[in-house]
This record gives C-alpha cells, sequence and structure tokens, in this order.
C-alpha cells in the first residue's frame, strides 16, 4: 500500500476497525499475521482488543479474482473449507491446508493457494538477467524437474518459472525472493551472492550448517550466509527495499511461524526472540 489508511474496516476481522501501526505494537516488533500465519515486521493492521493483526497485503485478499491460469472467476476459500481434505493446489502441488486461504473454481474442482493465485505470468527476478515465464508442468517431461536456486526437486505436474533459452528454473516461492532481503535469523539485510564452488560445494549455511552451491544470501558484516530454501522458512515479508512491485510477494505455503532461538542451531519455538533487524542497506 502507498499510503495507509489510519483505519480500515475489514472483512476478516468485520467486528471493529483495524488500526494501521508503521510498527508491530509489541515489545519485539514482530507479529504473526492472523490471516496467513506468516512473521511479520514492519506495517500492521492491528487491533488492540483483540490482539488481531494483518499485514498490509492480506487485508487486500479479495472475494473473487480471475487468473490467467484458469478460465473461470475464482472464490475465495477459507482453511476450514479444505481441513479434512488431502487434495493439493493445482499450482504449487503443496497440500491446500498449508495456506489458510485458497481460491476454487466449484465446476472445475480446481483450487490454488491464495498466494498461487496472485503469481504473474511473466516475471523479473533478482536471480536470472532474462523474463521467465510461469509454466503449468514441466517443460522436460518425464525428466526431473530441479529449482536452480534452492537445488530442490519440483513436481514435474507444478508450476514452474522458466526461461526457455537457458533451461533456466525456479520454483515461484524462490523466483519472488527479493534480492536484498531481512530475515528473522539474523539483525542485518542480506544480499544475493554467487559463490564458487569445488565438486558443487561452496560456503557452509549458518542455520542448518550443511553446504551451499552456486547462489545464496550473505551479510559480509557479520560473514553470514544462508540456504535460500532456510531463508524462505525465516523470510521476512515486506522487507525489501526494493518494494513489492519489483520484488514479489514471497510464497506463503509450508511458510512456519517460528524463529530460531539461536543461530546455525536447531531450535524452534513460537515466541519471539528479540532480534530487531537493521533495514538499512
Amino acid at each position: 500500500m502507498a499510503s495507509a489508511d489510519a483505519k480500515l474496516t475489514c472483512r476478516f476481522h468485520p467486528a471493529t476497525p483495524l488500526e494501521f501501526h508503521n510498527e508491530p505494537p509489541y515489545a519485539n516488533r514482530d507479529f504473526i499475521c492472523d490471516l496467513c500465519f506468516r512473521l511479520g515486521e514492519g506495517p500492521t493492521y492491528h487491533c488492540k482488543t483483540c490482539k488481531y493483526d494483518l499485514h498490509p497485503a492480506c487485508c487486500t485478499l479479495q472475494p473473487t479474482l480471475r487468473s490467467f491460469s484458469h478460465p473461470h472467476p475464482l472464490t475465495l476459500m477459507s482453511k476450514n473449507h479444505h481441513a479434512t481434505s488431502k487434495k493439493k493446489c493445482d499450482g504449487c502441488r503443496n497440500p491446500l491446508a498449508d495456506s489458510e486461504w485458497s481460491y476454487r473454481c466449484e465446476n472445475c474442482n480446481f483450487d490454488l493457494h491464495a498466494n498461487c493465485a496472485k503469481l504473474r505470468e511473466r516475471i523479473l527476478t533478482s536471480f536470472h538477467p532474462f523474463p521467465l515465464k510461469l509454466l503449468m508442468k514441466s517443460p522436460y517431461p518425464p525428466r526431473h524437474l530441479q529449482c536452480d536456486l534452492c537445488d530442490e526437486r519440483m513436481p514435474t505436474d507444478g508450476w514452474v518459472y522458466h526461461c526457455t533459452n537457458c533451461k533456466f528454473d525456479l520454483h515461484p516461492s524462490c523466483a519472488l525472493l527479493p534480492r536484498d532481503p531481512l530475515c528473522s535469523v539474523h539483525p542485518h539485510r542480506l544480499k544475493t551472492c554467487g559463490y564458487r564452488t569445488y565438486h558443487g560445494k561452496s560456503y557452509v549455511c549458518d542455520v542448518c550448517l550443511e553446504f551451499g552451491g552456486e547462489l545464496g544470501f550473505r551479510c559480509d558484516k557479520c560473514d553470514f550466509n544462508i540456504h535460500p530454501k532456510c531463508l524462505k522458512s525465516f523470510f521476512l515479508p515486506g522487507s525489501s527495499s526494493v518494494g513489492e512491485e519489483e520484488a514479489g510477494a514471497v510464497h506463503g505455503c509450508n511458510t512456519p511461524k517460528f524463529k530460531l532461538t539461536a543461530y546455525g542451531v536447531h531450535i524452534l519455538r513460537k515466541d519471539s526472540v528479540d532480534i530487531k533487524p537493521d533495514r538499512s542497506a
């Protein structure tokens, strides 16, 4: 939002208007969005009585929308609609229950996570010099598909951002990561970094303590490195300095609402750690 209203009447919290805050009104200066369940730092719409918080972007979810990926209008559905279902998103192929909201075409039995429904057909990303096109399935059947950023395998029947000329492929969730993110496990802004590899290995990720590949994120000041796949789990939505239109909205499916208690230690907890990010470049 370019300019936020001081108070907002929201369909997701109809009882009382939500008040806009430039920073979360909590001691740790972070919050868990009650709509997408992702960690947030920065602007929030807040209800003091209910301790209810929303990312500004989550307030804009529409009751119906149109996606280039489907010929019919899609209707917003809550998580309760799929609570007992094992159905997967027809975009990313992850379970629909992983996301609080989804969009559905009842006639076609077609479902998308809310974030998948908002994906653009063509994007520019920080990790490749050419535009990428969103394909509905793997361009290499029956070969397996691997993301060129996080190195994880992708379902051959799921969506992929693809460059035909370079044979370069990204998960939608990887393609929309900004080039200079903030994350909840390090206090400084990170930068995208290319690494020299030796037998496919280069840096050691300071979160999972495993080797990384050619691409990663780094803080030079602290000699801190993190895998793209680890960054996705602890990325702070809305933290990019390049603006949402350029960076895109980071995909929320499977993003845990936890923070690490210490760098490089596999301990998670629900209560927040008081790590206030340095938002300087």
